[in-house]
């Protein structure tokens, strides 16, 4: 089209016949000009349409190509615009100086200037048009705290779950520690859980000052003879160490992220019973003394090492008790070797403790809180502007208590065993179950009120009401108006989810 209107303009130019065409000729100058620079207008908005969305490309890519120096830098630039140039680089009527970029934190800044031939604005004047660009491309969001609450019960074992688990989330480590200096802005926190969470062992846990050894509610000695007993003294006894699991606290802030203020509000170790001989899933001492089941469930003579005491994870007094949380670092190594460790625990049906999703996602809450018990680890506060706080919440199933016997009612967990009543009720496991329901719907909203940005993952679960309490405690996307939540049906879905969640915190924005 410019080639005619060019040839058009040489015609007026070279036309002598007349004084009509004379006449012509002059009044054609003006609109040749008005005309011809709409033309002209319309070619240099769309070549810095073109040249911009060139640019931004070139520098998301040099920004994931992580150059060595600046002139690597440069020569990234220059190369990757030479095949993205309008016209295939061979446009005579474009001039762009070479293109510089710029090192900003977080990113580079890509800046160039040139001009642009005009085709019909000579006549009046103007015989180019200017193209001074710029843009520049940042990582979304500078520092993060994230935390990864993940599910290790016993059905994790099945169908791959566990060593998709593994697989995923350790990418997701790969993917957020990607880019050089990323240590020096994230940070990430481990939390698995079963039916209890472990804290005991982790680093920077005050338990001088956090653990109440005897629990000063006397809800926790339902299920011991002696009401001084001193949990830690028990293990003792047996010689077998406290794994470090914590039962869930009964006053104070049971469901939230504040330090403990009295020995009430402490957290008291996490010990199965020792079970009947006969009849009953964790018995793992010989029993003593006479009575009935319960007498023989209470009696803490038998704390001792009569015989060895089984202490696994499926049995013995840390059953259930998954691996120790991993407070917020940034080696990302650690992070990689604790998920590799992870295991599912307990074999289903035999001392399956169930699941306990509100556990899982306070602690996973408290190891990102300003007011977290892990000395040394504590995060920042929450309105800090620069510090974007994340929780992933894993899980392959619903709130569950298993059904046991008329005793307990249910296998042991962090509020004890059903008959105990923590949970609002004495012998009705659904009653229970949707009383949990209800804590992580508490938990997820007091956590998205202090700014936490949840992303919540569902594995492998068809069941409708547990879908709608994931899919109601994620965060909400503000641009789509879609929550945060995955519902992931296999172990591919599983990665997709990992490597989504992992895009959303790293993706490079244009921010020119």
């Amino acid at each position: 089209m410019s080639k005619v209107l060019f040839r058009a303009r040489d015609r007026f130019a070279k036309d002598q016949s007349g004084n009509v065409a004379i006449l012509f000729a002059f009044s054609a100058i003006p609109l040749i000009g008005l005309l011809g620079g709409a033309v002209d207008v319309t070619r240099h908005h769309r070549y810095k349409a073109e040249l911009l969305n060139a640019m931004d490309a070139t520098a998301i890519a040099l920004v994931r190509s992580n150059p060595a120096s600046d002139a690597d830098a440069d020569a990234f630039v220059n190369r990757y615009m030479a095949t993205m140039m309008p016209g295939g680089n061979n446009d005579r009527t474009l001039h762009m100086a070479a293109f510089d970029a710029i090192a900003v934190e977080g990113g580079y800044r890509v800046v160039s200037n040139g001009y642009m031939d005009t085709a019909f604005m000579p006549v009046v004047g103007i015989s180019d048009m200017p193209l001074d660009l710029e843009t520049e491309v940042r990582t979304t969001g500078g520092k993060y705290e994230i935390a990864l609450a993940l599910d290790n019960t016993g059905s994790m074992r099945n169908f791959g779950r566990i060593e998709a688990l593994r697989d995923a989330a350790e990418q997701l480590v790969d993917d957020l520690y990607r880019e050089e200096g990323t240590e020096d802005r994230v940070e990430m926190a481990l939390v698995p859980f079963v039916t209890a969470v472990n804290v005991g062992y982790s680093d920077g846990f005050d338990r001088a000052n956090f653990i109440d050894p005897v629990g000063a509610d006397p809800v926790f000695h339902t299920n011991f003879s002696d009401p001084t007993v001193s949990r830690l003294d028990l293990f003792t006894r047996m010689k077998t160490q406290w794994a470090g699991c914590v039962e869930a606290r009964i006053e104070g802030d049971e469901d939230g992220d504040l330090l403990p203020d009295s020995q009430a509000s402490q957290w008291v170790p996490y010990l199965w019973p020792d079970e009947p001989d006969s009849g009953f899933t964790n018995s793992y001492l010989r029993d003593s003394g006479t009575g009935d089941v319960y007498d023989h469930l209470r009696n803490i003579g038998k704390y001792t090492v009569n015989r060895a005491p089984t202490n696994t994870s499926n049995l013995g007094p840390n059953a259930a008790c998954p691996g120790k949380v991993i407070p917020l670092t940034n080696d990302a190594d650690l992070m990689k070797q604790e998920i590799r460790k992870m295991k599912p625990h307990n074999q289903f049906g035999s001392n399956n403790s169930g699941t306990n999703v509100a556990q899982g996602l306070v602690w996973g809450w408290r190891a990102l809180s300003p007011d977290t018990p892990f000395a040394g680890h504590e995060g920042v506060e929450y309105d800090d502007e620069e510090t974007t706080k994340v929780l992933v919440l894993l899980s392959d199933g619903r709130n569950q208590i298993v059904a046991n016997d008329e005793i307990t009612e249910s296998d042991y967990t962090s509020f004890g065993y059903l008959a105990d009543g923590r949970l609002g009720t004495t012998n009705n496991y659904l009653t229970a179950e949707k009383n949990v329901d209800a804590k992580v719907s508490r938990v997820c909203k007091a956590v998205k009120d202090t700014g936490i940005r949840v992303y919540t993952i569902l594995f492998q679960v068809d069941f409708e009401k547990t879908q709608d309490l994931f899919r109601n405690c994620a965060s909400v996307n503000e641009k789509t108006g879609k929550p945060y939540y995955y519902y992931v049906p296999d172990a591919s879905a599983l990665e997709t989810a990992f490597h989504d969640i992992g895009e959303d915190l790293t993706t490079l924005r244009v921010t020119r």
